[in-house]
């Protein structure tokens, strides 16, 4: 398997792969070359070219798919245009079910393309942030326009629910495990689920945005119990990268 997102984009061998990828239409429907999800298909202008490629986020793809299994309920918090929403719907299955939180209108456009064209039955799509209570945030975009972060002084306004409520109040199915990437906002999220976390404690793989964040992430995780380590095996003081496993496991 050829991690193409490793080959740097200012190396030689970047500029020449890289190249003829710049020709495609960004319209373009591919099938993705490789790994996990090969063959299912997805729109070129939806992300980097990684995410087709096949070679986006492997470890933790990988890690990921350990510990799913048919019949199981997973939450993608941050699920952005779907890359980890398709994963989990394949892992679980049938049986199971994938709850997709994604706040960003130009990105839930490519979510639900990807969902519907690869005929995923156990997906439901909420269009809302994930915080730690329901209710209208701001939000702003930042370095891409695939990303953006709760902030006071956003450019937009988006509905936001709290993991608690949608849970206990709502009653959804509580997850197995939830992946959660929300470019800062991490710590509200887990503040939100306090009651899920000690309750129905999930598998967390968690990305942390900033040393405040991370640390602050790290010790609300230990005080309730979760063993921590990096995706790939790492100390978590060299990552921001985190998989998080729940107490008696």
């Amino acid at each position: 398997m050829i991690d193409f997102s490793s080959i740097s984009r200012e190396s030689a061998l970047g500029h020449l792969l890289r190249f003829p990828l710049a020709l495609l239409p960004r319209s373009a429907v591919v099938r993705i070359v490789q790994g996990p999800l090969r063959g299912y298909r997805w729109i070129v202008g939806a992300g980097p070219h990684g995410l087709w490629l096949g070679s986006y986020e492997l470890p933790k793809q990988k890690r990921a798919m350990e510990f799913l299994k048919k019949g199981s309920v997973a939450y993608d918090i941050g699920a952005n245009v779907g890359i980890y929403t398709l994963l989990f719907s394949e892992c679980t299955g049938q049986a199971g079910w994938v709850h997709a939180f994604e706040p960003l209108p130009e990105n839930l456009v490519f979510l639900d393309r990807h969902v519907r064209m690869n005929r995923r039955q156990n997906v439901s799509i909420h269009p809302f942030a994930v915080s730690s209570s329901a209710g209208k945030v701001r939000f702003a975009h930042t370095h891409s326009r695939f990303t953006g972060r709760l902030d006071s002084g956003g450019d937009m306004e988006v509905n936001a629910i709290a993991l608690d409520e949608f849970v206990f109040d709502a009653r959804n199915p509580a997850p197995s495990l939830m992946k959660l990437d929300v470019e800062g906002g991490e710590l509200q999220v887990l503040h939100g689920a306090r009651r899920l976390l000690s309750a129905s404690p999930p598998i967390i793989f968690l990305a942390t945005h900033g040393a405040e964040v991370h640390s602050a992430c790290c010790d609300l995780l230990r005080s309730l119990g979760y063993q921590l380590e990096g995706i790939g095996g790492e100390s978590i003081g060299m990552t921001d990268e985190l998989v998080c496993l729940p107490p008696m496991r």
